[in-house]
């Protein structure tokens, strides 16, 4: 199982009712995700289990992309 799979497989439950997918793992129990669906499809968010989902910016997956190559 690669390293994606495994945090999906842990992050399921919480993430899946909010139609995110967890595009990258941080440090302790948070993710970068990507969302899908007919509302938020591509749209990036950060997921805390204190905080819940949480919008960056409103971007999209290009804009998040694009703000990490210039950071």
């Amino acid at each position: 199982m690669s390293e994606l799979e495994e945090i999906w497989e842990n992050f399921k439950p919480y993430l899946e009712p909010h139609k995110i997918f967890p595009l990258i793992g941080t440090l302790g129990e948070t993710v970068i995700c990507i969302g899908y669906g007919k509302e938020n499809r591509e749209k990036i968010y950060y997921f805390d289990f204190d905080f819940g989902k949480i919008p960056l910016n409103n971007d999209n997956l290009d804009d998040f992309i694009e703000k990490l190559k210039t950071k």
